[in-house]
């Protein structure tokens, strides 16, 4: 896929999202109630990529007291991101695809007045390259799997530009820095 097909496929998949949009509602923390589906694309030195997520809350009140500067709210996310793999810099060709299903938990953190929300998340995926990728072995060798399962830490922020509809920006391990829209 070459980098003008990515980038309009991205900015597809992020119109997508804002095609529902309506006037954002007058709360006093911009929240997205319910299940969330979020598309995004994937950015990293080795790769570039598109995903799906689904935002579950599970402890949809949080732990915060009520009296809190702030609301929160748990959630599952579970989903999937399709990568497309590039060791442009290596002088092994170790191009292909890989096929990372996923689940995490977020901690959803939203201010008050205001139309922003932080999460961090934590989970793990299951990798399914159609070539071997390098990886660090721990013994001082550098090895390569097709098959191998790494853990999700990553830090995000969403802008709630209506009352559906949230910019999602995130950064983190292993899939890099991901843009997309909740919706």
């Amino acid at each position: 896929m070459t980098p003008k097909r990515f980038s309009l496929l991205a900015a597809a998949t992020l119109a997508l999202g804002a095609t529902t949009a309506a006037p954002a509602a007058a709360q006093d923390a911009a929240r997205i109630q319910g299940v969330r589906p979020e598309v995004h694309a994937d950015f990293s030195y080795d790769f570039l990529g598109v995903g799906f997520d689904i935002e579950i809350p599970i402890v949809p009140d949080g732990f915060l007291p009520a009296s809190a500067p702030m609301q929160d709210e748990l959630a599952i996310v579970p989903g999937f991101d399709l990568l497309f793999l590039d060791d442009w810099d290596r002088d092994a060709d170790r191009d292909g695809v890989a096929f990372a299903p996923q689940v995490s938990v977020q901690w959803n953190l939203y201010f008050e007045r205001s139309d922003w929300s932080i999460f961090p998340e934590l989970g793990f995926a299951m990798f399914f390259l159609t070539d071997e990728y390098e990886y660090y072995r721990g013994d001082g060798d550098v090895g390569g799997r097709r098959v191998f399962a790494d853990a999700i830490v990553a830090f995000g922020a969403r802008y709630h530009f209506t009352e559906r509809n949230a910019l999602t920006l995130k950064a983190g391990w292993p899939f890099g820095f991901q843009v997309g829209v909740t919706f």
